[in-house]
């Protein structure tokens, strides 16, 4: 064997064991999720599910000493929300999301695009990543939403829809309202009743008072 060809073969295996001690690190840092989820499985697993306007992302705060904290892996988007679909939000929220995209940070987001969040709640720090469902609210993302179960709020509601209904069932503690309406007739009739002997009472002393008058009138006569 010639020492160009001995030369070419170390090259070859050279190559061939970078690849095979790259690949695996490459594998072990890419984000992987559970598998594709349908929507409703989104909504339920998310804490808040709104619309609302990707505007910026807010610049980490420096240390005293000019470096970047901990807190700068991770990324903070200001949001513009528009309509909630689940979860109490308010009209500008700020969401966190992993700056590195193996970590599954969400990736690409365009300023002043509307999207769909999914997102989780922790303390009240909201966080998103690719595999929650994050995406654009695109018109067939909307007209998927839609056909799902639900009602759309306004944000910074006082309750969402469903805890509204549940405030305006009555609870256990509460008098039943038949019960309140059932004294409250007894109290008409007693008060009635009341009202009638009385006024019966008046006529028989005023029938009794004439009777002592006339007889009063005739001995004088």
């Amino acid at each position: 064997m010639s020492l160009v060809s001995l030369r070419g073969l170390l090259v070859l295996f050279a190559v061939g064991a970078s690849l095979a001690l790259w690949q695996p690190s490459a594998q072990a840092r890419a984000c992987t999720c559970d598998g594709d989820q349908a929507m409703a499985e989104q909504i339920d697993e998310a804490d808040a599910v709104f619309t609302g306007t990707y505007l910026r992302d807010a610049e980490p705060t420096l240390t005293p000493d000019g470096g970047e904290p901990a807190e700068a892996a991770l990324r903070r988007m200001s949001v513009e929300v528009e309509q909630v679909r689940k979860g109490k939000v308010t009209p500008l929220v700020t969401v966190v999301t992993p700056r590195d995209a193996a970590e599954c940070g969400l990736q690409r987001m365009e300023r002043g695009t509307r999207y769909l969040w999914f997102v989780a709640e922790d303390d009240e720090v909201l966080t998103a990543d690719l595999c929650g469902g994050t995406k654009k609210a695109t018109p067939p993302v909307r007209e998927e939403l839609a056909g799902l179960l639900g009602d759309w709020y306004a944000p910074a509601a006082l309750d969402p829809p469903e805890e509204r209904r549940r405030a305006a069932a009555p609870s256990s503690e509460e008098t039943p309202g038949w019960v309140m309406a059932t004294v409250g007739g007894l109290f008409l009739l007693a008060g009635g009743a009341t009202y009638w002997l009385l006024k019966r009472h008046r006529a028989e002393v005023d029938e009794r008072t004439a009777a002592e008058d006339a007889a009063a009138r005739g001995d004088v006569s």
